[in-house]
């Protein structure tokens, strides 16, 4: 119980100093997280079987990673180790009883 407190205080801890949002550009889907003072933000998604996508740092810790656009997928970071499903329009369950982002092109 008390190791499930503090995963859960952990993840609203990073959800609270985080932000998200994707963005259509010419590459494709940019995801841009607001995540400052870690060292590491991986994307995964269902487009590729969720293999680990690294994102790049820009200025005032907001973390970038593109992928191609078009088609509707799931999606969500982990961040130095820990998952972080970010707020976003649309969340579904996984088969492990944690939420997935999806991206819903057109809506």
């Amino acid at each position: 119980m008390k190791l499930y407190a503090v995963c859960c205080f952990v993840l609203l801890f990073l959800a609270g100093c985080s932000s998200h949002s994707v963005k259509r550009g010419p590459e494709g889907l940019q995801f841009r997280l607001r995540a400052k003072d870690v060292r590491s933000v991986v994307l995964h998604c269902s487009l590729d079987g969720y293999l680990p996508r690294r994102a790049s740092v820009e200025e005032n810790g907001v973390w970038v990673v593109t992928v191609p656009a078009g088609h509707a997928f799931r999606y969500f970071y982990v961040v130095d180790g820990k998952v972080l499903t970010p707020d976003c329009r649309f969340k579904e369950r996984d088969d492990f009883g944690n939420e997935n982002c999806l991206y819903v092109p057109f809506l």
